[in-house]
């Protein structure tokens, strides 16, 4: 929780990544505020991109909550990400959808195109493999910060096992349409992301 004075400012990340509020704002005495529509202000941003820039640095060297410190560092353990920009970084994990599902729900069945990656925040995720006989046999379970198809997501790949959450859990997921918009902004990471997807 943060105290604004006269001349600062609040929604910027929504206008940056698109993203839902994840704050509320309250007035503790009268006060007068300026709007700015969201087409206008990205509007500004494509006629002068350092606005944007400076934007992006101000949200990565400002914003320091927990959640975004644990989705940082969960995205920089994978091994493309590893050393990946900052400010590349802190564009995913404002991109990032949430969702909470109840045990036993399916995060994705065998056979489909792997088109998206998750980030497990909290609970505990089966992988398991489909034998012949339809019996299931647990591969992996994956906890908090553990990410689930950071590979086969790259090149939407055909799954072939089948995940479950093994309790209730919170999930961060990343399409794999983001990613790679976000990354064609870096052009050094994005040819070493080119690597990865050959």
């Amino acid at each position: 929780m943060r105290t604004l004075e006269s001349g600062d400012f609040f929604g910027e990340v929504g206008t940056l990544y698109n993203s839902k509020r994840s704050a509320t704002i309250r007035a503790v005495e009268y006060c007068v505020y300026g709007e700015l529509d969201p087409e206008e202000t990205q509007r500004i941003y494509e006629m002068d991109p350092a606005v944007r820039r400076r934007f992006v640095q101000h949200c990565t060297d400002k914003y320091d909550d927990r959640t975004r410190m644990f989705l940082m560092q969960s995205l920089r353990k994978i091994d493309y990400l590893t050393d990946a920009p900052l400010e590349l970084i802190s564009e995913l994990v404002y991109s990032l959808n949430w969702m909470q599902l109840e045990k036993g729900s399916t995060l994705y069945k065998a056979d489909t195109t792997c088109n998206f990656m998750f980030i497990v925040s909290r609970g505990l995720v089966e992988l398991q493999a489909i034998l012949d006989n339809d019996t299931e046999l647990t591969l992996e379970v994956l906890g908090k910060g553990s990410s689930v198809n950071s590979h086969a997501f790259l090149v939407n790949d055909e799954l072939d096992n089948v995940a479950r959450c093994h309790t209730r859990c919170s999930i961060y997921v990343l399409p794999t349409t983001k990613l790679f918009r976000i990354a064609k902004r870096y052009t050094v990471f994005f040819k070493k992301l080119s690597r990865f997807v050959k």
